[in-house]
């Protein structure tokens, strides 16, 4: 009696490989970045000029507000929602780079068809950040006297 065997799989399964990746190439990203803004600087500089915006707003608000303690916590906090701050330029990127001219419908279309993943991404990273501005509170209220904030 014969027995086939059958193999689920074309090509052997690997295991990712890290690469090391040295200063140097921070600079080629920079340029590659500013090569965007050089193709698309209408897009570009729009992208930019709302998230200062936004920033400057967030900061008027919490000085406005007097919770000056809170500016060195969102800032820590930044790094962590960064990443999807930048997907509308990471969009505007892969545009330029397969050829297409960049434009406002095809990234609103990738927020669309990615909706629920980086909507998931956001939730982790908005409850991480909150861990954070906890975490560290309680490490100024533990640490030193007479300055921490009597109320939230």
């Amino acid at each position: 009696m014969n027995h086939a065997v059958i193999h689920h799989y074309d090509t052997p399964v690997t295991i990712a490989q890290v690469r090391e990746i040295g200063t140097a190439q921070v600079w080629n990203w920079l340029a590659a970045g500013w090569k965007d803004i050089q193709a698309a600087p209408g897009r570009s500089l729009a992208y930019g000029v709302a998230l200062a915006v936004a920033s400057y707003l967030i900061t008027l608000g919490v000085i406005a507000s007097g919770l000056y303690f809170l500016i060195p916590l969102l800032l820590a906090g930044f790094f962590l929602v960064a990443p999807q701050l930048g997907i509308g330029l990471y969009e505007i990127s892969r545009q330029l780079e397969a050829g297409e001219p960049p434009s406002w419908q095809a990234t609103l279309q990738t927020f669309r068809e990615n909706g629920f993943n980086l909507l998931t991404m956001g939730v982790i990273l908005v409850v991480a950040m909150i861990a954070w501005m906890g975490l560290a509170q309680m490490v100024v209220a533990l640490t030193y006297t007479g300055i921490t904030p009597a109320t939230w």
